[in-house]
């Protein structure tokens, strides 16, 4: 069963299209897609790429400029974990 501590972002880095890289905090890093979840209200500003790509880690999970989040535990459970090491798309390892 997962819990808060398995499903807190540590580190994300933009992918392409309206995917992320992210590490979460028990090192699992996972590509997550966000294109299917932009038909919400709240996500409609996040259509223009550029403001997509304007996001930043708050409350252990992503925030964009707009004020839009989304919830930590679904992000890690809809990610597709990746088995190959890419530390080095981080810019920072923590």
């Amino acid at each position: 069963m997962n819990n808060f501590f398995e499903w807190r972002v540590k580190e994300v880095e933009y992918l392409e299209e309206y995917k992320l890289v992210i590490k979460f905090a028990d090192g699992k890093v996972k590509v997550v897609d966000l294109e299917s979840q932009l038909n919400k209200p709240v996500f409609e500003p996040l259509k223009n790429i550029n403001n997509f790509k304007k996001y930043s880690i708050k409350y252990s999970t992503i925030e964009w400029e707009s004020g839009a989040d989304i919830a930590p535990e679904w992000l890690y459970e809809n990610g597709v974990e990746l088995e190959t090491d890419i530390s080095s798309t981080f810019k920072t390892n923590n």
